[in-house]
């Protein structure tokens, strides 16, 4: 409901921004990967080094690699799953953002869109933020920001080194 609260206050300029931002449905990607199966998974929940990150007080990035076909997406999809509903639960203002990278879709092969997904996931949990996209957007013009690289990074570094 509070996400709701804030996105009521945006100008019609930022909300247009942010549904510019929407370029893939990151979230039925994340979705095309298999289930896990029962009882798997939860091992990764107890890992010291997850736990460590988990508990960290900074933003950080957990980097999880592994060899093509060992689970990874499954474990991801989980761990996102397991985000949303401890957040749900809880209502901390936790922003975890994901993407699915793919070699048999075009939305989800190019960093263009992976970007924008993550920035659109960001604004979506912290809609004050969303100025940084549209002070870019204003000075290059929204069809060359979103879907130049450079420019996307360039929003996302501003976005993250944000105190805000």
């Amino acid at each position: 409901m509070q996400e709701l609260k804030r996105f009521l206050v945006l100008s019609e300029e930022e909300k247009a921004c942010h549904r510019e931002l929407y370029t893939s449905e990151y979230e039925t990607h994340k979705n095309r990967n298999p289930s896990r199966v029962p009882g798997t998974c939860q091992w990764f929940l107890d890992h010291e080094k997850y736990l460590h990150w988990r508990r960290s007080q900074e933003s950080s990035l957990l980097w999880v690699s592994a060899d093509p076909g060992c689970g990874k997406s499954v474990l991801a999809s989980f761990l996102v799953d397991q985000f949303q509903s401890s957040k749900a639960r809880t209502g901390l203002p936790e922003t975890v953002c994901y993407f699915f990278f793919k070699d048999d879709a075009v939305e989800q092969k190019k960093a263009i869109y992976a970007l924008s997904a993550i920035l659109h996931q960001i604004y979506a949990t912290q809609p004050g933020l969303l100025r940084h996209a549209l002070e870019e957007s204003q000075e290059k013009g929204s069809s060359k920001t979103f879907t130049n690289l450079d420019a996307l990074w360039r929003i996302l570094m501003r976005t993250v080194r944000d105190k805000n």
